[in-house]
């Protein structure tokens, strides 16, 4: 597609959808004015406001700057922007009205915030997604340079797409870390698909750093060696039976990483569906049946970790109405955010240079045996709003409060970088011919794209979760075997 064409679709597109987001917002804005009861949500209703005044500056200069086709990753960021300013509103509101969603029928987790907070939190949510915004513009501005540079050099032929075309390396390295893992960690594979009550499965079970380094690498190597292989036969014969096995593969692969996250459950799934659509040109019917079959997996664990709020019984609507009312707790909203400003009133002078490598790697694979646990930023957010026990339920410290902790001169730092980022993974995403990296960087942008929802603490973590895989992708790409073509 030629660029004017490209520019000519995304002008018309984003014109019809800010004329559909002000029409939202108006109507969101007089339920949220004659619904609201409480002080502390006074001012709710600015959140869609900000969110439709952001989207109408910034929406027009994204699209016409953009001259690449956005992918999966840039739509995941849009589509958590637009839950976070316009359904969690409503998600707040539904609380308010109806009570509280905990066992003991508070708003949420740990103490609740003054009106004071909550109202500066709120504004403080209001300067957050045109931040966000102008993130993101930067980003496409980056990929803009880059893809006209690219296209200056650009050499027309059909693209050949290829998946590990060296394999060695790798295979050896899953043999063996399969054997040393059954040895030493057979907890992780004993527990195939099944929760335990400490709700401890998947790496989180492998005891010791370098246990989990292996099991992570082993992870994502077994499944891209699967993927490679169906790949191979399906070029072969074209049989729709190695699709079946490929999504076998995905299975067994959320099998042994199943935990409490139901993130760990979706991204992996959504970074496969990209890939295997390049592959093996997935119809929509078997992209929704994937879809529906990872909803219904989520909402098991929804019940796994919430059903005692329902006594244990599987009510899928009132499950799902759980779900909706934890958005203020589980996507950063402005309940967390005041606890967060509340905490830094109370723990600020205590935060120095050592506690962000205490609060920032605390999450990463090898590291974290070597971070001072109460020096931490999750500590004192945790110790604020829940108390002593805090390791019952740790809360996530929104990344708006890790930026006014540890650069109040930009508190949006953080995030800009991530969405910068997550913009950059999309780009190179659509560009690559190794299906390999294509999922690599779809996964870690998807996380990348949720850093308004989580903290830099879990990015971290997750960029230190593909680190070794990364490696061994280089490594075996260096390294081919003579005969390797057969397999």
């Amino acid at each position: 597609m030629s660029l004017e064409r490209i520019i000519s679709k995304n002008i018309f597109s984003y014109k019809f959808m800010i004329c559909a987001i002000w029409i939202i917002c108006l109507a969101e804005v007089y339920v949220l004015i004659n619904n609201i009861q409480s002080k502390s949500y006074e001012y709710l209703y600015l959140l869609p406001i900000s969110y439709t005044i952001a989207m109408t500056i910034f929406l027009p200069v994204i699209e016409k700057s953009c001259i690449y086709k956005k992918g999966v990753i840039y739509y995941l960021i849009q589509f958590a922007l637009a839950y976070r300013y316009l359904m969690l509103p409503l998600a707040c509101m539904y609380t308010d009205l109806y009570g509280g969603w905990t066992a003991q029928g508070s708003m949420g987790f740990g103490v609740e915030p003054q009106i004071d907070s909550m109202s500066k939190a709120i504004f403080w949510m209001c300067t957050e997604i045109f931040a966000a915004q102008f993130a993101i513009f930067i980003g496409v501005r980056v990929i803009t340079n880059m893809e006209r540079k690219r296209l200056r050099n650009f050499i027309r032929k059909e693209v050949k797409y290829s998946f590990l075309s060296n394999k060695i390396i790798i295979t050896i390295f899953c043999l063996c870390s399969f054997i040393l893992l059954i040895i030493f960690q057979p907890q992780l594979f004993s527990q195939f698909g099944v929760l335990d009550d400490n709700f401890s499965v998947g790496d989180n079970s492998a005891s010791g750093s370098f246990f989990k380094v292996i099991f992570l690498a082993f992870k994502f190597s077994f499944l891209l060696i699967g993927y490679a292989y169906c790949a191979k036969q399906y070029e072969k014969n074209r049989n729709i039976l190695w699709l079946i096995i490929a999504i076998g593969f995905l299975g067994i692969f959320l099998g042994i990483s199943i935990g409490v996250s139901r993130w760990s459950i979706l991204l992996p799934t959504i970074a496969s569906i990209v890939v295997l659509k390049k592959i093996f040109n997935i119809s929509k019917k078997i992209i929704v049946f994937i879809g529906i079959i990872t909803f219904v997996f989520i909402l098991n664990i929804t019940f796994f970790k919430f059903g005692y709020l329902l006594d244990y019984k599987f009510d899928v609507i009132n499950l799902l109405l759980i779900v909706f009312q934890q958005s203020n707790e589980y996507i950063s909203g402005p309940r967390s955010i005041a606890q967060g400003l509340e905490m830094l009133n109370i723990f600020g002078d205590r935060i120095q240079i050592s506690t962000i490598f205490n609060s920032f790697f605390s999450g990463f694979a090898g590291l974290a045996s070597l971070t001072n646990d109460m020096d931490k930023l999750q500590s004192f957010f945790n110790y604020y709003a829940i108390g002593i026990n805090f390791e019952d339920r740790p809360l996530i410290c929104p990344i708006l409060i890790e930026g006014m902790a540890f650069f109040p001169i930009y508190p949006w730092l953080f995030m800009s970088i991530f969405y910068i980022s997550a913009c950059i993974l999309d780009y190179k995403s659509s560009i690559s011919d190794k299906y390999e990296n294509i999922f690599i960087m779809t996964y870690l942008g998807l996380w990348f794209a949720l850093c308004l929802n989580i903290n830099t603490k879990i990015e971290i973590s997750q960029i230190s979760q593909i680190i070794p895989s990364v490696l061994l992708l280089f490594i075996n790409k260096k390294i081919s075997w003579k005969n390797e073509k057969n397999f």
